[in-house]
């Protein structure tokens, strides 16, 4: 499952293309809970609750320092 992930991370770093990988976030916040729908790969309604609260995090982050082009850490 973590193989597209890696061809991801592995293609935007060689191009030095801005990303932030959700996938540690996600399975840190779930609690054990699911985060994708039982028959298909779509986030739930915690799934995306989750990514919308850590994406919202990293763009108030990076405004507060006034960052807008290095990678998110």
């Amino acid at each position: 499952m973590g193989k597209p992930q890696r061809l991801l991370i592995d293609f935007f770093d060689r191009e030095d293309i801005l990303y932030l990988d959700l996938w540690p976030w996600l399975k840190e916040h779930a609690g054990g809970r699911e985060l994708y729908f039982p028959l298909d790969a779509h986030w739930n309604a915690l799934g995306h609750s989750l990514a919308a609260e850590r994406l919202s995090m990293l763009v108030a982050e990076r405004l507060a320092d006034g960052r807008t082009k290095e990678k998110p850490e």
